[in-house]
C-alpha cells in the first residue's frame, strides 16, 4: 500500500515480498489440515469453560466489593418512570435555585428546600463523619447549607444591585480581592 510516497510492507512481504503473503496462506492451510479436530472440540469446551467461569467471579467480586463500600446495582441509574417528573422537577429546581430550591420527595411527594434536605442528610452523616475522621468537611458543607455559597452572593448582588451588570460587577470585585 502506497502512503506519503512510502510503500508500507506486512512482516511477511518484508521478508519474502509478494510470496511471502502466498507462503502465508500456504502455512495456515497445511496447519487446519493436521489439526486433529477432536482435540480442537475439547479445546473449545474448556476454553467456554474458563470465560464463564471467570465472568462468574468477576460478577462474585464486583457484588461483594460493591456491597462492602455500601453501593448497589442500582447506583448511578435514573428513577423509574413513574418518578422520571418528579426527578426532572426537582433537578431544575436544584439547577435554577440552588439552596433555595424547593424538592419534592416521590414516595410521599411531600415538598421541602433542598437547603433542609441537605442539613437533615448532615445530621444523619454526622455519626459517620467521626467514625471516618471527615468532621472538617462535614462543618464545611454545614457552614455552606446555612451561610449560603457563590451563587447564593451572586443572586443577593442581582436582587441588589437591578441588574446582571452590576451583579457581574460585584462578582469581578468579589474575585478580585
Amino acid at each position: 500500500m502506497a502512503r506519503h510516497r512510502r510503500i508500507a510492507l506486512t512482516q511477511t512481504q518484508r521478508n519474502f515480498g509478494a510470496l511471502g503473503d502466498l507462503l502465508a496462506v500456504a502455512l495456515f492451510t497445511y496447519t487446519v489440515m493436521t489439526l486433529e479436530w477432536h482435540r480442537v472440540a475439547a479445546g473449545v469446551g474448556l476454553a467456554l469453560t474458563v470465560v464463564v467461569l471467570r465472568s462468574l467471579v468477576k460478577v462474585a467480586c464486583v457484588t461483594a466489593l460493591a456491597h462492602a463500600s455500601g453501593s448497589s446495582w442500582h447506583k448511578g441509574r435514573r428513577p423509574r418512570s413513574r418518578s422520571n417528573l418528579v426527578y426532572n422537577y426537582n433537578r431544575f429546581q436544584a439547577c435554577r435555585f440552588g439552596l433555595d430550591g424547593t424538592l419534592v420527595d416521590p414516595k410521599v411527594y411531600a415538598s421541602r428546600s433542598l437547603r433542609e434536605d441537605m442539613q437533615a442528610t448532615l445530621q444523619r452523616l454526622a455519626p459517620h463523619a467521626d467514625t471516618l475522621g471527615s468532621q472538617v468537611a462535614l462543618e464545611l458543607i454545614r457552614e455552606l447549607t446555612e451561610v449560603g455559597n457563590h451563587a447564593s452572593y451572586l443572586r443577593a448582588q442581582y436582587r441588589e444591585r437591578g441588574s446582571a451588570e452590576g451583579m457581574v460587577e460585584a462578582a469581578i470585585t468579589g474575585f478580585r480581592r
